[in-house]
């Protein structure tokens, strides 16, 4: 009885010594005083003020898929020097091939060598654990032409795509009327 009563007083101390706390969310505003009076006063409906925001994103969305018919009419344009290098290199690894076949021969041959020089028993036991020589060949390669480049249509979403002139249209200076 006295173990559940002192549980209960330590629970008690617990939840009572904790500090409870949360954020607040408050709007900032800010306050300005005219320090010198201008020395000619304009009429009330005359006073304009103009916003202009320079922000570090100037890419447009016209740019961005101008950019990008730029960059595919290159694509085009080299497309014909991309199918020579792919076929020099499909013939470099067709004369490659050949050499590599018979390094993958010798190779087995050494390791055949090697296993028939174990016993019976350590030939059984590594012959159980996959570890008896195998003639692994390279595949023959074959030649695929690249495709023709096809226009696809670039994500804006990619893009961090800032407009100046709607960033300045939200801005609201109290007291003075906009232009």
């Amino acid at each position: 009885m006295k173990s559940k009563i002192s549980c209960v007083l330590l629970l008690i101390l617990k939840f009572s010594s904790t500090n409870l706390s949360a954020q607040s969310i408050s709007a900032e505003t800010i306050d300005f005083q005219l320090v010198k009076s201008p020395q000619v006063t304009i009429d009330e409906n005359l006073r304009n003020y103009k916003v202009t925001v320079m922000s570090p994103y100037n890419v447009t969305a016209d740019e961005v898929i101008k950019k990008s018919k730029i960059n595919h009419q290159k694509a085009l344009a080299d497309y014909d020097a991309t199918v020579a290098n792919s076929v020099k290199d499909f013939d470099q690894k067709t004369k490659d091939y050949d050499s590599d076949v018979l390094k993958a021969k010798e190779k087995f041959a050494i390791e055949s060598a090697d296993f028939k020089k174990n016993t019976l028993l350590e030939r059984l036991t590594l012959t159980d654990q996959g570890k008896n020589p195998k003639l692994v060949l390279p595949a023959k390669p074959y030649y695929v032409k690249p495709a023709l480049p096809i226009y696809q249509q670039p994500n804006l979403n990619d893009f961090t795509i800032v407009d100046n002139n709607v960033l300045a249209s939200q801005i609201n200076i109290a007291g003075l009327r906009g232009v």
